[in-house]
């Protein structure tokens, strides 16, 4: 998954301007959180990859201020449409959704209302699918508390987790179908 994402990162970084692989690892950091790191053996292999497959190129080539070499990358017609392709992918690693809507969300920019659209709604149909989940399995939990007793603080610790995991989505769910609104409301394009 956090190749995808990193992937995705690069991408969209590189479609809006030529970057230089210390600023994107460095944004890429910003971006996962604080325990999340990646590391430069990450992410040059993935820019040595994207360019062998013809998807990103070696736009500059400079020294920096300590002496070290950078390259600027920039992303090529090949890297354009990988990158069209990764934001309309909807079905690829369904655990890791909500991270990776959060990152298409960057992008739709890049995205025609239509492809944005199909992208709020996949995601908010994602979102239901848990709450669902969530509060048909606490319903479940508590029916069989009645007929399975089972210590006190384990249900009650099992439940309170259901339930934030519910709130969480419903929040996710919030947001998406605010995200759809905004989008219905602007003019097609």
């Amino acid at each position: 998954m956090l190749r995808l994402v990193y992937e995705l990162i690069i991408l969209w970084l590189l479609m809006q301007m030529p970057v230089h692989g210390f600023l994107i690892v460095k944004i890429i950091n910003d971006m996962i959180g604080p325990v999340a790191r990646a590391s430069n053996s990450n992410i040059y292999p993935l820019l040595n990859r994207l360019a062998a497959g013809g998807q990103v190129e070696v736009f500059e080539e400079k020294t920096s201020e300590n002496g070290l070499p950078m390259r600027v990358y920039r992303i090529t017609g090949l890297g354009r449409e990988r990158f069209h392709e990764l934001l309309l992918d909807v079905s690829s690693h369904p655990r890791d959704q909500r991270e990776i809507f959060a990152i298409k969300v960057l992008a739709f920019t890049f995205l025609n209302s239509a492809e944005r659209i199909y992208l709020i709604e996949h995601y908010i149909d994602f979102c239901r699918k848990h709450i669902q989940h969530f509060a048909a399995e606490a319903a479940d939990y508590k029916e069989r508390a009645v007929t399975t007793p089972a210590p006190g603080a384990i249900m009650t610790d099992v439940l309170g987790t259901m339930q934030h995991y519910q709130a969480r989505w419903e929040l996710e769910l919030a947001w998406a179908l605010s995200l759809k609104e905004r989008e219905s409301g602007k003019a097609p394009g």
